[in-house]
């Protein structure tokens, strides 16, 4: 049973703070982490559906697109699971450890994306393939049952 008198949990302005300068400073091709801080349960699987927008602008072209990401993450034990997504440009493979459950959970992200573009422009064909590394750190501060205010820059 939940204790009524738990801890409240507000946000001040420093909290919007960190949580703006994260997200305007965060990038790669595929913004989203598209996952929760907390790992799936052990033979657990969870699908995610996601939607952003991504956009190009060079001497010759510029424009928006919309992204769709489709992933798939499932529990190999009680603190780590493994996972993949697809997107528009590309595709990501990783595992999470979770290092600290409570109020406040941390994990790790490590994963390996590869993503893939050409452009033509007068007559003139561009491409680029990149493979890279990433390792988020993924925090969630546990507002209440139901909401967690997580925060994983990439």
């Amino acid at each position: 049973m939940r204790s009524t008198s738990s801890p409240r949990y507000e946000l001040g302005a420093l909290g919007w703070g960190i949580g703006l300068v994260g997200a305007l400073t965060a990038g790669c091709p595929s913004m989203s982490t598209l996952q929760t801080v907390r790992t799936v349960p052990q033979n657990a699987t969870r699908f995610a559906l996601g939607l952003e927008a991504v956009g190009v602008a060079s001497d010759d072209v510029s424009g928006a697109l919309p992204q769709f990401e489709i992933g798939v993450r499932h529990g190999l034990g009680e603190n780590v699971d493994i996972g993949g997504k697809i997107y528009l440009l590309g595709a990501e493979f990783g595992a999470k450890y979770q290092f600290l459950r409570g109020n406040l959970d941390g994990s790790l992200a490590p994963a390996i994306s590869y993503f893939s573009f050409t452009s033509e422009s007068g007559g003139t064909k561009s491409s680029a393939s990149v493979i890279y590394l990433h390792l988020p750190l993924l925090l969630g501060l546990n507002v209440s049952e139901g909401f967690t205010f997580g925060l994983g820059p990439k």
